[in-house]
């Protein structure tokens, strides 16, 4: 292992187009020296975007960062938006990608009898129930392991736990498909921070975005600090993640970035998630939290919503988003 000094850096890249927003987001740390150079860099992908964003991630790693292997790709959940990218990355000849983490449903004894018939072939109307295609090609290119809670990695100084989803709740979003009840953005142009103060409903409850996996990371050379990030989980599959976390003894007043659910949309927010995460007050006294919306570079109005970034900045945090094209946030002796 180097000798330098820790470091740690994470980049959220702009994704679509308008008000279709996606994820892409990736991470390195290590220790470095004074000329930036690591003998233990760890880089780390969470969700690709589409195919140009893919493209970038492989460019960044590649050109920026002097790297030709990505220690871990996961995708939260198999929507386009997220998972698109990484045929790009996992089909580039000048990377490596050491290991995949996806949702596999089928692979689960308690979830594989809902979308799965007794010959292995997917029944019919299971493409309703799970986005499949893009999560086979994957498979096809890369062996990937199917996540569960818990410690996923430790390295370099770093953990990274698997919040959520549970199994039980992982099973519960497959066996009744839920209604849609994400509210419509554009009806609330009046809508204030006492209206949010009132939500009592559990927002957006796709089921798809409910198994989104939820990731700490711990930057255990860094003061403890966290790294919280949701995909696009509601509420309910957060307030799960929460609660497990207070099992594995994380404290969540160290969390100096949060990654707003779902492109900072006020479906997958309440105010006991925003309570929840900011806790009392911020741990570090000479330093700033950051709640960041991964957004497209020209989002509508909605994304992110106008009245969550308020109710976010009155806990305290500094609200930034994707529309400049990326945001990033730096610790420590990186590479110029």
């Amino acid at each position: 292992m180097s000798t330098g000094k820790f470091g740690y850096e994470i980049r959220f890249l702009s994704v679509g187009t308008g008000g279709k927003n996606g994820d892409a987001i990736l991470m390195r740390w290590g220790h470095y020296d004074d000329s930036g150079a690591s003998e233990d860099q760890v880089v780390m992908v969470v969700d690709a975007g589409y195919h140009d964003n893919g493209k970038e991630i492989v460019r960044i790693v590649t050109k920026e960062w002097m790297a030709t292997k990505i220690d871990l790709m996961v995708n939260t959940h198999p929507h386009d938006d997220h998972i698109t990218g990484m045929s790009d990355i996992l089909d580039d000849k000048s990377i490596s990608v050491d290991k995949l983490i996806l949702n596999l449903p089928w692979s689960r004894s308690d979830v594989r009898p809902l979308i799965v018939d007794e010959t292995n072939y997917f029944i019919d109307g299971a493409t309703d129930k799970y986005k499949i295609d893009d999560a086979a090609n994957l498979c096809r290119k890369k062996t990937p392991v199917d996540v569960r809670i818990g410690t996923m990695l430790s390295r370099a100084g770093v953990e990274v736990c698997v919040l959520g989803p549970d199994s039980a709740y992982y099973a519960e979003q497959f066996k009744n498909i839920p209604l849609q009840q994400q509210l419509t953005e554009a009806s609330m142009e009046n809508f204030t921070a006492k209206d949010f103060e009132k939500l009592t409903d559990k927002g957006d409850e796709d089921y798809i975005n409910n198994t989104s996996i939820i990731l700490a990371i711990v930057l255990k050379e860094c003061q403890g600090r966290i790294i919280l990030l949701t995909g696009d989980a509601g509420v309910a599959a957060q307030e799960h993640a929460y609660a497990y976390a207070k099992v594995l003894g994380l404290d969540f007043t160290k969390i100096s970035v949060f990654q707003i659910p779902h492109h900072g949309g006020i479906g997958n927010s309440r105010m006991s998630t925003v309570k929840a995460v900011s806790g009392s007050g911020y741990a570090f006294s000479n330093g700033k939290r950051y709640a960041v919306s991964s957004v497209s570079a020209n989002p509508d109005d909605a994304h992110p919503n106008p009245v969550l970034v308020k109710v976010f900045q009155a806990k305290g945090w500094v609200c930034g988003d994707t529309t400049g094209g990326w945001w990033k946030w730096r610790i420590g002796a990186l590479n110029k």
